[in-house]
C-alpha cells in the first residue's frame, strides 16, 4: 500500500497530512495504533469486528460499518491517501 505521496507502504515513514489511527477489534480484544509515527495525536479510533476493520481498510466496506470515534472526516482522508496497488 502506499500513500498518496508514495510513502504510505514504506517502514517508517508516515504519508503526509495522516493523523494517527486507533484500529480497536471488538472480538479480539485488541487495540492497535496506525501510523503511530506521525507527529499528532490520533484523531479518531475506528471500532468493530476485526473482520469488518480488516475489510474497511481495504475498501470491501464502507467506512459507516465501523464506529468512528472521533474526526470522521480524517478518517476518511486516511483512507483516501492509501492506494491498494
Amino acid at each position: 500500500m502506499a500513500g498518496a505521496d508514495g510513502a504510505g507502504g514504506v517502514p517508517g515513514r508516515v504519508p503526509t497530512g495522516v493523523f494517527p489511527v486507533v484500529f480497536r477489534a471488538t472480538d479480539a480484544g485488541a487495540e492497535r495504533v496506525g501510523f503511530p509515527d506521525a507527529d499528532a495525536a490520533p484523531a479518531h479510533t475506528l471500532t468493530g469486528p476485526a473482520g469488518d476493520l480488516l475489510l474497511m481498510a481495504w475498501r470491501r466496506l464502507p467506512l459507516s460499518a465501523v464506529v468512528v470515534e472521533g474526526d470522521a472526516d480524517k478518517a476518511d482522508a486516511l483512507l483516501a491517501s492509501v492506494t491498494l496497488e
